[in-house]
């Protein structure tokens, strides 16, 4: 009984923390950013709406928000070098999610 208690408590408290985990982001931003491979999205008014914006697109790479609150998800464009060969500075407010990130987690 008391092991069943104990693996009731410890999953319990890993869901938690798994739970509390997806729903942050890196804030690491690849570098290559020019307007063709950028993209806005109005309806996303928050970090985390704009980091959830980028994981529902298959396509989108890495997503930010400027200083001014407006969200970019930013995917590769033909003709051009691939986001995710550039490198990577902390930028708060954003992430990379295909480029090797993590889906909305914070590091």
């Amino acid at each position: 009984m008391n092991r069943q208690i104990f693996l009731i408590t410890f999953f319990s408290i890993l869901l938690a923390l798994t739970i509390i985990a997806d729903a942050r982001w890196n804030n690491m931003f690849y570098n290559f950013v020019v307007l063709a491979n950028q993209f806005p999205i109005s309806n996303a008014t928050t970090p985390q709406e704009c980091c959830n914006a980028c994981v529902n697109n298959p396509s989108c790479l890495q997503w930010g928000m400027d200083g001014r609150g407006n969200c970019f998800n930013y995917m590769d464009t033909t003709n051009l070098p691939s986001i995710c060969e550039s490198t990577t500075t902390p930028e708060v407010n954003s992430g990379n999610i295909r480029c090797g990130g993590n889906q909305c987690q914070t590091s």
